[in-house]
């Protein structure tokens, strides 16, 4: 979180700014929470962002882009493994291609790493393991950047980031 907030001028800075999140507030909160490191702030009264999660990744793998697509904000962002920015509707008319890599049968979401765990943000990063681009036939394995903010009473994705991870 800290360092998207410093990538001063980055596209993810502006919008955890615009939310009202600054690196000064957060280094504060990070400080005063108990924990391993002091790295995790979560509230027990939300319902579980990491649940929403966890349900998309699975719809995923059905590639229903009718259902899947409530999950975004109406100005969601999705940036692709060639970096590449797509908004809400082009991620809507190009769903199943942006997808393809993740609806097949052996390829496994694995929650990397929760980086915030707040009352209204709920950032993540997840492996993809054999998500395998036909263009990019070495890279076997996506990590998947995921800003899910709260919008009303549930949790919507406010911006998706994938980049390759080259094998060893």
């Amino acid at each position: 979180m800290l360092g998207l907030l410093g990538a001063e001028g980055s596209f993810a800075a502006r919008l955890l700014q615009a939310r009202g999140l600054t690196a000064v507030a957060v280094r504060e909160r990070l400080a005063k929470t108990p924990g391993p490191g002091g790295v995790s702030v979560k509230t027990e009264h939300e319902p579980s962002a990491r649940l929403k999660l966890d349900s998309f990744l699975a719809g995923l793998k059905w590639h229903k882009a009718e259902e899947l697509f409530e999950f975004f904000t109406q100005n969601a962002q999705f940036i692709d493994v060639f970096g590449r920015r797509w908004n809400r509707e082009e991620i809507f008319k190009g769903f199943e291609t942006l997808f393809a890599p993740y609806a097949k049968k052996n390829a496994a979401p694995l929650v990397e790493e929760t980086l915030a765990d707040a009352s209204g943000l709920f950032v993540a990063t997840v492996l993809w393991k054999n998500a395998i681009l036909a263009s990019m036939q070495r890279t076997w394995i996506h990590r998947m950047s995921v800003v899910l903010i709260r919008e009303r009473e549930d949790w919507r994705i406010l911006l998706m980031h994938v980049t390759a991870v080259q094998p060893l």
